[in-house]
């Protein structure tokens, strides 16, 4: 499998993980005083886009996700949810921005 066809089938699953993950509900765990806000990945400028850096930075856009899921699970007020909620949205749309340009670039 080719990195490009690779970084699309992976960018599709980051997209479905992200749309399953980030509206889970609110409730509240026994485990949320152990459970801190995750900060978010930064995106490479486009001077720094590689094959291996665009792979490495879906890995930690992939994490963040995971995490924020988590904490979202312990965050009790509406309005710092719906925030989060946003600024995973953002991340992810940064991402993909980035990547589309990456491709751009390499055909």
């Amino acid at each position: 499998m080719s990195f490009m066809t690779r970084v699309s089938s992976i960018t599709s699953i980051t997209c479905v993980t992200l749309a399953l993950g980030v509206f889970s509900s609110a409730s509240f765990a026994s485990n949320c005083d152990s459970v801190t806000q995750p900060a978010a990945p930064s995106i490479p400028a486009a001077t720094e886009r590689s094959a291996e850096s665009m792979l490495a930075t879906q890995e930690s856009v992939k994490s963040y996700v995971s995490a924020t899921r988590d904490y979202l699970k312990c965050v009790r007020s509406t309005r710092t949810h719906n925030a989060l909620v946003d600024q995973v949205y953002a991340i992810a749309d940064e991402y993909n921005a980035a990547l589309q340009e990456f491709k751009a670039s390499t055909r």
